[in-house]
């Protein structure tokens, strides 16, 4: 067995179980790229598998239609169009899954409310973010809509924490699944010719990366613009390129012209080809003020591309200091100027980090084990269905301390 491939069901679970997966929208975003990876290997496993968006169809449609997954869309507008609660339950009335898996805030609230209305006998929600936004109505929300499920997945154990801490859920209904990459799949992304990227990379000359949403201040960019201004006027000689879309993508170009940096960093928006942008970086850096687990550290980590990121959320479960990454304090350009010059002082060190992280992620974080972290959850579940029993505290906690050892 390979590790992209995940293991058999049991015997003793039920025999091609439906579950459907529940989006926000087919957009390009860390959960839909995860589900790519996951729900093939969950399909290998024995369970039928059919995805829903609450908005209409997306970029990232065709890709899960690619996989002969069934796909629908419940074609809502805004963000509170409740509309989508009523079709939803009327699509699970016709399909009749076992399972329900929702995914961030508002897949989580329509398909508990849609999920018990339509009688799905479990409702699964996932948690992928630090979610400091939450108002105190969207708690009371939350929490109603928690009351509803069955449990509650998520990738790191700083959301588990947050969860417990901030929102007084139960542990033991709180199961952490981490995310994984497709090592096989990101390193042939990266296999593209040079003339698909803007310009070569130039010889001498670090090339620090960011990809992800520009959205700040949680993303952290305009921290890292302070940090790579210090940089310039401290004599460092680099370039970089920012990757990705977002609400504040023009502020920040406007903040880069301003500290003088138009000819050390390239804005380059969003981009399909990731993987092959990111295997010429000599570091990838990543600024937030807040993270759960981002799937961009994995994919640089598989390709063998050094990380700094801040210490927040659940970077320090993946990335150890000076071991497969590094970690930096939060909102601090100094700090992070600082440790920027100082990974890219010594070449060699990069190099031996980059490399037992991406030993680090083929053996901790790939899709496969992921997907057997949600097969052992999904097989439990279903036994215990079986067996007309609900999820218990012993039962859910035991099959997080094994899929975590």
């Amino acid at each position: 067995m390979t590790s992209e491939q995940s293991p058999r069901v049991g015997s003793n679970a039920l025999p091609k179980a439906k579950t459907c997966h529940l989006l926000v929208g087919y957009t390009v975003g860390g959960v839909e790229k995860q589900l790519l990876r996951v729900l093939p290997c969950l399909e290998r496993s024995g369970y039928e598998i059919s995805v829903c968006a609450l908005k209409g169809p997306g970029p990232l449609t065709s890709n899960f239609q690619s996989l002969g997954f069934e796909t629908f869309w419940l074609s809502g507008k805004g963000r509170w169009d409740l509309r989508v609660v009523f079709r939803l339950c009327l699509l699970l009335r016709r399909k009749r899954p076992a399972i329900l898996h929702s995914y961030t805030t508002l897949a989580n609230w329509a398909g508990a409310v849609a999920g018990r209305a339509a009688g799905v006998p479990l409702v699964i929600m996932s948690d992928r973010d630090i979610r400091n936004w939450l108002r105190p109505w969207q708690v009371m929300v939350d929490r109603y809509a928690f009351r509803l499920g069955t449990c509650m997945t998520m990738p790191s154990q700083a959301i588990k924490r947050f969860n417990i801490e901030r929102l007084g859920y139960p542990p033991h209904r709180l199961v952490v699944v981490p995310n994984g990459v497709n090592v096989e799949e990101i390193e042939r992304g990266a296999k593209c010719a040079v003339g698909s990227r803007v310009e070569p990379k130039k010889p001498n000359i670090p090339l620090i990366g960011y990809v992800g949403r520009i959205v700040e201040p949680l993303k952290g960019m305009g921290i890292l613009l302070r940090a790579l201004f210090l940089l310039k006027e401290s004599g460092v000689g680099f370039e970089a390129i920012l990757v990705g879309e977002g609400r504040d993508k023009k502020k920040m170009e406007e903040l880069s012209r301003r500290l003088g940096l138009e000819g050390n960093v390239a804005f380059l928006g969003g981009r399909n080809e990731v993987p092959c942008l990111m295997r010429d970086l000599d570091l990838l850096v990543i600024p937030s003020l807040s993270e759960g687990s981002p799937n961009v550290a994995l994919e640089a980590m598989a390709l063998g591309v050094p990380v700094l990121a801040t210490d927040v959320g659940g970077n320090r479960e993946i990335l150890k200091q000076g071991v497969t990454g590094w970690l930096v304090a939060p909102g601090d350009p100094v700090a992070l100027a600082q440790a920027v010059a100082d990974v890219l002082r010594e070449p060699n060190k990069r190099v031996q980090v980059a490399a037992r992280a991406k030993t680090w992620v083929a053996e901790h974080r790939s899709a496969g084990i992921a997907a057997a972290a949600v097969v052992k959850l999904y097989d439990a579940l279903l036994r215990e269905l079986q067996d007309k029993k609900y999820p218990t505290k012993q039962t859910l906690t035991e099959h997080e301390s094994e899929q975590c050892s």
